[in-house]
């Protein structure tokens, strides 16, 4: 405070934090939410990704987690909205939110040019997946309200390929349960 006190320089300061509640939020009535995620460990760069499907009261349709392999987080962010989209396609939805975390994904499949983009065939295939579905949202979400999605990537690098969830795994359900009683994530 001291040194901004004797700044020639005219500054705005603002001494109080502005905290707000990240938490899930359902989707409309009629419409199911594409929760997805990607991983991808610092030091060997083995990537997994995970995701999940929800109907409008909050509750559990299907989820995956799969091993990609080796790529970077951007890739497996790309791997994770793919196999959801896929999912939502083959399990017949019509009206689906797709919520991700991350920012470049979502800009990325948001129409934003992306020729001599490195993912460029998945931004495509991602692309082609949700004109198969009739109506798609695209959501960027922080962090905090993706936890659901974040385990199933966990998950995904512990299992062999694609793995298929009819029911919530065991431990998930916690996080289920805190995002449709609406308990959030606190962020400043």
């Amino acid at each position: 405070m001291e040194f901004i006190s004797t700044s020639p320089y005219p500054t705005i300061v603002n001494s109080s934090l502005v905290s707000n509640n990240i938490k899930w939020d359902k989707p409309p009535e009629g419409y199911f939410k594409l929760n997805t995620d990607g991983s991808s460990l610092r030091t060997s760069g083995a990537a997994a990704c995970g995701g999940l499907i929800r109907n409008s009261l909050g509750r559990w349709v299907v989820g995956f987690a799969r091993n990609i392999g080796i790529t970077s987080a951007l890739g497996a962010e790309f791997w994770g909205v793919r196999d959801g989209l896929i999912m939502a396609r083959n399990w017949g939805i019509q009206n689906i939110i797709v919520d991700m975390d991350s920012l470049i994904v979502f800009k990325l499949l948001s129409n934003y040019d992306s020729v001599n983009h490195p993912f460029h065939t998945m931004i495509l295939e991602c692309r082609e997946l949700m004109a198969q579905i009739p109506h798609v949202r695209l959501h960027h979400i922080f962090r905090e309200a993706n936890q659901c999605a974040d385990h199933l990537a966990a998950i995904g690098h512990t299992v062999t390929g694609f793995v298929c969830f009819v029911n919530c795994p065991q431990g998930l359900g916690l996080y289920l349960d805190a995002d449709v009683r609406g308990i959030g994530f606190p962020r400043t």
